[in-house]
């Protein structure tokens, strides 16, 4: 997953469900999996500052703030 997912109950054939989550590098490849996580009635969410930025005169900014920064 890239963001939120919740899982309610478990899958037709009585199993947790699986998620994948992204290596979360940029350099890795868009779907690369990094871990595989069991749910069954939890959400689960990511956020990283690795795929989604722009920049102003050489500095990355992302919707992540170091809350010491700013």
């Amino acid at each position: 997953i890239g963001g939120e997912i919740y899982a309610f109950g478990v899958r037709s054939d009585g199993k947790n469900w699986r998620i994948g989550i992204n290596r979360p590098q940029k350099d890795a490849a868009f779907n690369e999996v990094y871990k595989v996580v069991s749910l069954h009635n939890q959400a689960f969410a990511t956020s990283g500052d690795y795929r989604n930025f722009f920049e102003i005169d050489g500095v990355r900014y992302s919707h992540v703030i170091d809350p010491r920064t700013g």
